[in-house]
């Protein structure tokens, strides 16, 4: 598997600064994310000497500047948390905050900027709760809701809804439609189905109608495919 860029959070701890240092060593080029409430600094002193690696001092609870930061990620390993569990029950916010609520975050970050990332976290997943669990994904396409983009990003204001779908579709979309909400029901149906999905673990179904083909500057090359045919029928006009 080639992973191009890598988010490292946590990238100041033993294993997070080991995993840098991996990463780096096969070619990766590795953002690394510490507050350093527990992680150190000298760690990552192979990792600072190289130029494939950048550092971002910062706190998963601030949302905005780790949506920010994990932009373009292809593969998110999250390993910061608060693992001193011996005073849990005296800090029970602190546990939750830096445990639960971080991992949002950087699972909403993630979601926001980079669905490649996602990816690797459900293969990650995938791995870790196999046999017993099964995980899987679909990444369906556009569809006209009120869904909008991050604040910190500046989309909070414009909504799918805003854009005439159905009018650009021809020439935007590779199938030619803009499909609705129960086009894309079959897809969960399938990997809820305990006969259809055996195979299957650490998948994702892109849903996306075609778009991950060749993105949105030449959606399709099959417009002129009936003329060609044609032409190659016996007894046709060259």
């Amino acid at each position: 598997m080639t992973i191009n860029k890598a988010f490292v959070t946590g990238c100041a701890g033993f294993i997070g600064s080991n995993l840098v240092d991996r990463l780096l060593g096969i070619g990766c080029e590795v953002v690394g994310w510490d507050n350093f409430s527990t992680g150190q600094r000298e760690f990552l002193d192979q990792a600072l000497r190289h130029q494939r690696f950048r550092l971002i001092e910062g706190d998963s609870l601030d949302a905005s500047t780790l949506t920010s930061a994990i932009d373009g990620a292809e593969f998110v390993f999250h390993l910061a948390a608060n693992a001193d569990v011996r005073l849990g029950l005296h800090h029970p916010k602190k546990d939750l905050e830096h445990n639960t609520v971080a991992t949002f975050n950087v699972l909403e970050a993630m979601r926001y900027a980079s669905k490649h990332a996602v990816v690797g976290l459900v293969k990650q997943l995938a791995f870790e709760l196999a046999p017993q669990v099964r995980v899987n994904g679909v990444a369906p396409g556009g569809i006209s809701t009120d869904l909008r983009g991050p604040e910190s990003l500046g989309m909070a204001q414009r909504s799918i809804a805003s854009i005439d779908l159905n009018k650009t579709a021809p020439d935007r979309v590779p199938i030619g439609m803009v499909p609705n909400a129960s086009d894309y029901a079959a897809a969960y149906v399938f990997f809820a189905s305990r006969q259809d999905h055996i195979p299957a673990t650490g998948s994702i179904l892109n849903y996306d109608g075609g778009f991950g083909i060749r993105g949105l500057r030449q959606t399709m090359g099959g417009r002129e495919l009936p003329q060609r045919i044609a032409q190659t029928k016996p007894g046709a006009s060259s």
